[in-house]
C-alpha cells in the first residue's frame, strides 16, 4: 500500500475553505498517474479542510479502517483495465493560504438551453489555463442553480468517465438525464459531441 501526502494542495480556491474537487482530480492525474492511467470513478464524502492524505491499494478499504471521516475515493483505470483503488481523508496539517479563482471570466461562454435542460460550451484558448473538470464543474453548478434553486448550494459529489480526458478539446455539453426531487442531479457529460461519462452534483440548503 502507498500512502502519501499531497503537499501540492495547501491552498484554497477564491473565498472556499475546502479543497475544490478538481485539485483533488487534476494533482492525482498530475503527480500520482503515469501512461495512460487516469481516474475513472471518484466520489466525495466529506469537505477536504486540509491537505489531504492520499491512499493506493489494489484492495478495497473499509471505511472504519482509515479514518472515520473518509472525504474522497475512487478508481484508477489504463483502458479498460482495472490499476488500483484511491482513498482520501484529512490530514492534520491545515491549509492556511488561498489563490486567487476568476470562475466567474468563463461564465460568459456558457450557453444555458433551459428548455432542453443542457450547457454547452466552446473551448478558447483563454480559458486553457482552466482544466477540462474546472470547466465541467463550473457548467454544472450554473446549470443546477438557473434550473432548480439559486438558493442551494449545489456540491460535486461523484465523476465516473469512460476514458481518459481528451486534451484536444474544442467543446464541452452537460445534460441532465436524471433528477431525483430537485436535489440529486444526474448529467450526462460530452466532450468533442462524444459521450464521456456522468457528474452528479447535490443540493443542499445553506
Amino acid at each position: 500500500m502507498k500512502k502519501y501526502l499531497i503537499k501540492e494542495i495547501n491552498f484554497f480556491k477564491g473565498n472556499r475553505k475546502y479543497v475544490q474537487g478538481p485539485d483533488i482530480y487534476d494533482k492525482i492525474t498530475q503527480y500520482y498517474l503515469s501512461g495512460g492511467e487516469y481516474i475513472k470513478k471518484i466520489h466525495f464524502k466529506n469537505k477536504i479542510i486540509n491537505v489531504p492524505n492520499l491512499i493506493f491499494t489494489k484492495n478495497k478499504i473499509p471505511e472504519e479502517n482509515i479514518i472515520s471521516k473518509l472525504s474522497c475515493f475512487g478508481e484508477i483505470f489504463e483502458s479498460s483495465k482495472f490499476i488500483s483503488f484511491f482513498y482520501l481523508y484529512n490530514s492534520d496539517i491545515k491549509i492556511n493560504k488561498s489563490k486567487i479563482y476568476d470562475e466567474e471570466s468563463m461564465k460568459s461562454s456558457f450557453l444555458l438551453n433551459l428548455e432542453k435542460k443542457e450547457i454547452q460550451f466552446k473551448n478558447d484558448k483563454k480559458f486553457n489555463c482552466f482544466s477540462t473538470l474546472e470547466k465541467i464543474i463550473s457548467m454544472k453548478k450554473m446549470m443546477c442553480t438557473k434550473i432548480f434553486s439559486s438558493e442551494k448550494k449545489w456540491i460535486f459529489t461523484s465523476l465516473t468517465i469512460k476514458e481518459k480526458f481528451n486534451t484536444d478539446l474544442s467543446s464541452i455539453k452537460i445534460s441532465i438525464s436524471n433528477d431525483i426531487k430537485n436535489t440529486f442531479i444526474i448529467s450526462r457529460i460530452f466532450i468533442n459531441d462524444v459521450l464521456q461519462g456522468e457528474i452528479t452534483f447535490l443540493g443542499k440548503n445553506d
